[in-house]
């Protein structure tokens, strides 16, 4: 560092020169190549030089031997660079991860120490601006030798926050400063092409009931297709299926359907389509009904836009009315005394497309086989039936008094269901009459 050998801080160089001999007055010269020892600090040195370094000549002045250059050289500072950053993920969401492969050089004069290297996500391919996301994660490297590369594949995770959009990769070598360079302007380096910060898109882009009428209960097929408009492929998710009075999927008299979807995966851009069975609750009410449909129904997909995901059909489905009929009338009985009772076999059935509630069966003695006719004489029993499935049936045998103020004669003996009307049939309100076939006598 000054003009003189030996100092504790000057750099020891391994290269010597030898002398066989020198004569009284002579002088020897020579070009010595000399080679600075890699671990030298960068500054600005003189160059010394001892004769008879090892002592081997008894001189008559011994404190004379060292020289030191008039001029210095300079060993530079390192020089941190970045000289390579890539990735081969294009599309990617937050929280995810990706392998990003780097490599930092030192171009510099001397070694570089310890140091290490950050990366951001960057709008504008400037690291270090405002709207710049930095990853968590840094790469250290223990130190760098004079023209030496260091390359790594290092696994960055992009943050959960981070805003959707397109970004640049850029990367800072010492980014902590910790090395002193003779450049600290040129550390930083960004990916030439850009990767998209984006999420899937699900959303529902055809439903179509493949019939117009369907019984509840009952199962009827409906083809589906559910597309991901977005940047980046979807995982396993659900799409649900309801029957709703309006266009719009989960209204609160809405009849769900337990009849799901599932779709494994689904690529940025693709779709998916299916037929599929759909099965009515069995309590599903008469009535026009619009299928509905959900993808991604329980929120397994992290998306874009959340709020797009339904759709209905534009054609209703009609789930029909129950339909009351007296479906079988007998009696064993041929003759009765007024006042005297016999017992009456009776099958009520549903053949509707939707269950029906409570209703009572009402029998009557009718001259003319026709129930409700001027002529008929009501019994005062009746019977409840207290629902009905689409295509059940209730069977029962049923004691019937006859009046004492019957007249005496031969009838036919008559039921209707629902003879309250509480049941609403639509338009099949007209068949749910029946007398037997045979005749009784009433003496």
């Amino acid at each position: 560092k000054n003009t003189t050998y030996g100092d504790s801080d000057d750099v020891s160089i391994s290269a010597t020169r030898s002398v066989s001999s020198l004569a009284a007055g002579a002088s020897s010269s020579a070009t010595t190549n000399l080679t600075i020892p890699s671990t030298t600090k960068a500054g600005s040195y003189y160059v010394c030089t001892k004769a008879d370094s090892g002592s081997a000549i008894t001189e008559s002045i011994e404190n004379n031997n060292a020289l030191c250059s008039s001029t210095q050289v300079t060993v530079p500072k390192p020089d941190l660079i970045m000289t390579a950053l890539s990735t081969t993920t294009t599309a990617i969401k937050p929280g995810s991860s990706l392998s990003l492969s780097n490599t930092v050089k030192n171009p510099g004069g001397t070694s570089a120490s310890s140091f290490a290297i950050a990366f951001h996500l960057s709008v504008d391919a400037v690291y270090g601006g405002t709207d710049d996301i930095a990853f968590s994660t840094t790469r250290s490297v223990s130190s760098l030798g004079v023209g030496a590369s260091s390359s790594a594949s290092t696994p960055v995770t992009v943050p959960s926050t981070t805003p959707l959009g397109t970004y640049y990769i850029c990367s800072k070598a010492d980014n902590g400063g910790t090395v002193s360079e003779s450049n600290e302007t040129n550390n930083t380096r960004c990916t030439t092409s850009t990767i998209n910060v984006t999420k899937p898109d699900l959303l529902m882009t055809a439903v179509t009931p493949g019939t117009t009428t369907v019984n509840a209960g009952a199962t009827f097929s409906v083809t589906n297709t559910v597309k991901n408009q977005g940047g980046i492929s979807a995982g396993s998710f659900t799409i649900a299926f309801r029957l709703s009075k309006n266009t719009t999927y989960g209204d609160s008299d809405d009849v769900s359907i337990s009849t799901t979807r599932s779709v494994s995966s689904l690529a940025a851009g693709a779709s998916s389509s299916a037929t599929t069975g759909l099965t009515i609750p069995s309590t599903t009410k008469a009535g026009s009904y619009y299928v509905c449909t959900k993808a991604d129904s329980g929120s397994a997909i992290a998306e874009s836009n959340e709020n797009n995901n339904t759709r209905c059909s534009t054609s209703q489905v009609t789930v029909p009315y129950p339909d009351l009929i007296m479906s079988a009338l007998s009696t064993t009985a041929t003759t009765v005394s007024r006042g005297g009772s016999f017992s009456l076999s009776n099958t009520a059935k549903n053949q509707g497309g939707s269950s029906a509630g409570s209703f009572t069966i009402a029998f009557h003695l009718s001259v003319d086989a026709v129930y409700g006719g001027t002529d008929d004489k009501a019994f005062s029993t009746t019977r409840s039936v207290s629902s009905l499935g689409v295509g059940a049936s209730s069977s029962a045998s049923t004691s019937l008094t006859v009046s004492s103020t019957t007249p005496v004669g031969n009838y036919y003996v008559c039921a209707k269901a629902d003879s309250g009307n509480t049941v609403n049939e639509g338009t099949n309100e007209g068949n749910n009459t029946r007398c037997t076939a045979a005749i009784i006598n009433v003496q």
